[in-house]
């Protein structure tokens, strides 16, 4: 499959009859229409969804250890976070083949996915939270999955972070409308001439930047906050407790001491 397209310049040149032919006298290589989907552009997606989950298992590393999840609840936590990033990646590599130079209309979709789609997550996971609490609705509360964690639980949120990734991803399809993106995403990748460049630049340079703070910050959304300032608490109650005391031994110990003296 041809992965480049050719963005050439003309210029006439009279003919020996005197009619005016025209010629290609330059041409630059761009991103193709099927860039983002052949062998090379595949390759760099698989890299960019190992490298993005990889930051997951770091912060699960740097979460205190009395706070820390299992392994369960915390594949239960990001494997949400991967169905809603699955959804929208796909959709914008859709969109963008929709399109002559589908590395500019995917950058444009990953900006606008980045900024105000995350700010739009936030709002309606905060929003259904509010719900699920009035309700008293706790299957489908974030990060609540039971003792022991239960598996319908988990599909039932994940199907309810997806609704909120498509509502997402609706709003961001109708702000495309703007042309200010459009000419953002022309000027981050003008510069660059060579095809392959470009793809690596669009799906793996500025994604693993952005999506490694994205993951990160979206976590924090998906996790069981209850859970961890209960856990805060009683930490806090047993560091007061073991003061309580340690306080209570050394003068134990001082009054014994005192009555040895005298």
């Amino acid at each position: 499959m041809n992965t480049l397209i050719l963005s050439s310049t003309q210029q006439a040149f009279p003919d020996e009859l005197g009619n005016s032919t025209t010629e290609v006298v330059n041409a630059t290589t761009k991103c193709g229409y099927d860039a983002l989907t052949d062998r090379f552009g595949i390759i760099v997606q698989f890299l960019l969804a190992v490298i993005s989950f990889s930051c997951l298992i770091v912060k699960r590393f740097c979460e205190p250890v009395s706070q820390r999840r299992t392994w369960l609840v915390w594949f239960y936590d990001t494997s949400k976070q991967g169905v809603g990033a699955g959804l929208i990646h796909f959709a914008n590599v859709i969109l963008s083949k929709q399109n002559n130079d589908p590395c500019i209309w995917y950058v444009m979709n990953f900006l606008l996915d980045s900024t105000i789609g995350l700010l739009l997550i936030y709002i309606l996971l905060r929003l259904l939270e509010m719900i699920f609490n009035c309700c008293n609705c706790k299957e489908l509360r974030n990060g609540e999955y039971g003792d022991p964690p239960k598996c319908k639980r988990w599909l039932m949120q994940c199907l309810m972070y997806g609704l909120v990734m498509v509502t997402v991803k609706g709003v961001v399809i109708a702000l495309m409308t703007f042309n200010i993106w459009k000419t953002i995403s022309e000027v981050i990748v003008s510069p660059i001439q060579d095809a392959h460049l470009e793809v690596v630049l669009v799906m793996f340079v500025i994604p693993i930047i952005v999506n490694a703070l994205i993951f990160w910050v979206v976590d924090n959304f998906l996790m069981n906050t209850l859970r961890i300032n209960s856990s805060r608490t009683k930490s806090h109650k047993y560091s007061k407790l073991k003061t309580t005391a340690d306080t209570e031994d050394r003068e134990s110990i001082k009054l014994k001491s005192d009555g040895y003296n005298s």
